[in-house]
């Protein structure tokens, strides 16, 4: 939030340290004192649905200033409360092996994973960073590939462990 107010160039926001590690800090220090925090999910999922609405107030009224990260704040933290109360829920199995297994991979290597993509666009097929194709194929080529090389990376590491 600090970043956005200053207009700070776009290498600040986006940094670990203004981006990533408040919320890596948050989602510790709830789950480390599980005990502290019991709200009853349905209060969690008010906040966590009333929230969502009041992030898109800036971007569909068209709002100068943009607040929506005050909200920001609200509905992660009901997200990791309801994490944490609901540890037997999951999503799926291939989720929670991605979530707990190959995430720092695919948080340390996206920003390379993108940078390729933007490269291998612009340079070998020819498509400006402003045409529909980069805009729509950037993020799934981001997702896809950041899974794939983070499978990789581990079963590599797993393999070099083995052999030890």
């Amino acid at each position: 939030m600090f970043c956005e107010t200053n207009g700070f160039d776009r290498s600040y926001k986006m940094n670990f340290v203004a981006r990533g590690l408040p919320y890596f800090l948050t989602g510790y220090f709830i789950h480390s004192k599980e005990n502290l925090f019991k709200i009853s999910n349905k209060k969690l999922l008010f906040v966590i649905l009333s929230s969502i609405p009041m992030m898109l107030i800036p971007d569909l009224m068209h709002f100068r200033i943009n607040y929506a990260c005050v909200f920001l704040i609200p509905y992660s933290i009901a997200i990791f409360l309801l994490g944490v109360n609901n540890p037997e829920r999951f999503i799926f199995q291939s989720m929670e092996y991605i979530g707990a297994k190959l995430s720092l991979n695919i948080y340390i290597f996206h920003i390379l994973v993108a940078a390729l993509w933007e490269m291998f666009i612009t340079h070998l097929l020819h498509i400006g960073v402003q045409s529909g194709v980069y805009q729509w194929t950037k993020p799934l080529m981001v997702v896809v590939c950041s899974v794939v090389l983070a499978f990789v990376i581990n079963k590599a590491q797993a393999f070099w462990d083995k052999r030890k």
